[in-house]
């Protein structure tokens, strides 16, 4: 057997290794893992009060979206996604889809700031 079918095989079985991890759930995205620990950080910083200068400072740069109510009404006065969307008259999918973009725009915000 010549070193590219061996790479070739190697290549597929990873391959399918990851897919079948990934449907059992045992293996997370790096974007899945981002917006858990956002979504941590959020929780936290709303129900303990601690002050987190880079969070604040990202929180106040998307004052203007028209869903940034989303966040504090979601992580602090523990708002469901069903009452939010009523809240705003939408969807439950357009309050899903806009926190999670949102909790990315964080996230993207606070690694701006550190660097």
């Amino acid at each position: 057997m010549t070193d590219k079918k061996i790479e070739a095989l190697i290549d597929k079985a990873v391959k399918k290794a990851f897919k079948e991890l990934r449907a059992r759930g045992a293996l997370k995205s790096q974007s899945d893992l981002i917006y858990k620990d956002i979504s941590k950080l959020l929780r936290s910083y709303y129900l303990t009060g601690e002050d987190n200068v880079m969070l604040q400072n990202a929180l106040d740069q998307l004052q203007d979206d028209y869903y940034i109510k989303i966040i504090p009404l979601y992580y602090a006065r523990e708002k469901t996604i069903e009452e939010l969307a009523a809240l705003f008259g939408v969807d439950v999918s357009t309050i899903t889809r806009n926190k999670k973009r949102l909790c990315f725009e964080i996230y993207e915000l606070m690694e701006e700031e550190e660097d």
